[in-house]
């Protein structure tokens, strides 16, 4: 089986007219009111309550062209069929996601139902998950032209919790952006994760009172049980050693669950301030 075999499921199929690499939608299956209605009237005298799903058609659609030029564009060359099939499968999850969620989501704010859905289409990756939310139209309202930014003007209205979310990636960023590719993946990982869990179990301590430099900041934060590891990561952040990890020192932490995920854009959180300072 290939992964063209892969989409040729009830319901999930191509469509290269639409403007995304996928699309969950929910279809009217009934041309106009009157089928409607005998649709309703049909199941009831089946001895049938009406339902949603009699009147509506879940569908999935993907843009196999869109997600080919996408990525012969970002790899700069022909992409290979595993990283085509890696693409399409990832966009299934997505879109499969949403219609997991189904009605539900309507209730929510586009920032949760997305993130719900990029939660699981990465279930594995709690760091690229939030890169990727922040890249979506959803996380933000764009009010002026991005081009605007160069001259320091805020171009989009972003909710408390996505400048959270930018100052989580910020404050790891700093942390790892002079590790070695074979470490930094697995460390952003692990720092994604233990962030999650420290903002459940630490709330009165906030992030931005952190001190990335300080290994007693981040032991407090995270547990003295890290402290090795965070030694490691600024020495070599400062670039007095380079780091060599061990396996037990990368193991992850606790990941957000799919079925929380939306949760952390429900609460409402102020005096925040968003600081994007790295360390030198």
């Amino acid at each position: 089986m290939n992964w063209f075999d892969i989409l040729k499921v009830e319901d999930i199929d191509f469509d290269e007219n639409l403007n995304a690499f996928g699309a969950y939608q929910m279809e009217n299956i009934h041309s106009s009111p009157m089928e409607v209605s005998m649709a309703m009237m049909n199941a009831i005298m089946s001895g049938k309550k009406p339902e949603l799903k009699d009147l509506v058609k879940e569908t999935i659609r993907i843009n196999h062209k869109k997600i080919y030029n996408f990525l012969k564009e970002k790899l700069g060359r022909e992409p290979k069929e595993k990283e085509i099939e890696e693409f399409v499968i990832r966009t299934i999850m997505h879109e499969a996601t949403h219609a997991g969620m189904g009605t539900e989501q309507f209730l929510m704010s586009p920032q949760a139902g997305e993130y719900g859905a990029i939660v699981g289409q990465f279930p594995e990756n709690t760091y690229y998950r939030l890169k990727t939310f922040l890249k979506h139209p959803d996380s933000q309202k764009q009010i002026l032209h991005p081009m605007f930014e160069a001259i320091g003007i805020e171009t989009a209205v972003k909710s408390e919790q996505v400048k959270e979310i930018s100052e989580v990636l910020a404050f790891i960023d700093a942390l790892t952006d002079n590790l070695l590719g074979k470490y930094k993946e697995k460390v952003r990982e692990k720092l994604a994760r233990m962030e999650m869990t420290a903002r459940t179990q630490k709330k009165r301590q906030k992030l931005k009172d952190i001190n990335p430099p300080s290994i007693e900041d981040l032991t407090s934060r995270y547990g003295q049980e890290y402290r090795r590891f965070f030694i490691k990561l600024l020495l070599d952040a400062a670039g007095q050693m380079t780091a060599d990890f061990d396996d037990s020192e990368l193991k992850m932490a606790g990941a957000v669950t799919t079925g929380s995920a939306p949760a952390m854009f429900n609460k409402v959180v102020r005096g925040r301030k968003k600081r994007r300072k790295k360390d030198e």
